[in-house]
């Protein structure tokens, strides 16, 4: 599949990127290439092969959280270092509307 200028610029405008005609052309044949290639990924004969679930053997590599306190110094050192704190709490943006 090949993309136009006006695609990739409808792209960019998505993304909210502003983009130089330079890059408009460049992203053109990179995002053609990719889209090109998966294509073709999926015209692979894909019907004897067995599904895989997990690329590895191992369960879980994540680590256990563990509660561990900080020392006074630590603690102060970032109260101090917080813009905005409120008593022994850091306050930040709110980021999720009620």
């Amino acid at each position: 599949m090949t993309f136009s200028n006006n695609d990739i610029k409808h792209i960019a405008r998505l993304a909210r990127l502003t983009l130089t005609e330079q890059e408009i052309k460049k992203y053109r044949r990179e995002i053609s290439g990719i889209v090109g290639y998966v294509d073709k990924l999926a015209s692979a004969n894909v019907s004897n092969q067995e599904a895989t679930l997990s690329l590895t053997s191992a369960d879980n590599l994540l680590r256990n959280d563990l509660v561990a306190d900080w020392d006074k110094l630590e603690k102060e050192n970032t109260l101090n270092a917080a813009p905005r704190k409120k008593g022994r709490l850091v306050v930040v943006p709110k980021i999720l509307e009620s």
